[in-house]
């Protein structure tokens, strides 16, 4: 399974043409997540965009087509322990994107993404670029 970045769900609302044709090659509807975090970042945009009401429908309308991966004990843990030594190594990634790392790392699935730079610096975690 594979799970959606922001960035991701982001460029396919816009139309981004990479990203387009980047969801050609993903799984089928049950094989593809996102996290309540960048749930919550999708939608936070929308009600903050000029045309908020059309795209809250349009962020709802993807969000229906995938899982929303959990925010359990297991990825709490996850997300505390990787935070804590990036921090320590002083090349933090802001808690959101440590959240998603957690809760991505905790289901063992693939993030996609185009921050492959940023969220590499989790150890185990595993990208795909688009």
């Amino acid at each position: 399974m594979v799970c959606l970045d922001t960035d991701f769900m982001v460029a396919l609302l816009r139309g981004n043409p990479d990203a387009l044709r980047a969801s050609e090659d993903l799984p089928g509807k049950r094989e593809v997540s996102t996290t309540p975090i960048n749930a919550f970042e999708i939608l936070f945009g929308a009600y903050r965009s000029r045309r908020s009401e059309e795209n809250v429908k349009a962020v709802a309308a993807l969000l229906s087509n995938m899982e929303l991966l959990e925010l359990n004990l297991d990825a709490a843990n996850l997300t505390a322990q990787t935070y804590a030594a990036l921090m320590a190594e002083g090349h933090g990634i802001g808690v959101e994107d440590t959240l998603t790392a957690g809760i991505v790392l905790s289901h063992d699935e693939t993030l996609v993404t185009r921050n492959i730079d940023h969220f590499s610096r989790v150890k185990g975690l595993k990208t795909r670029r688009w």
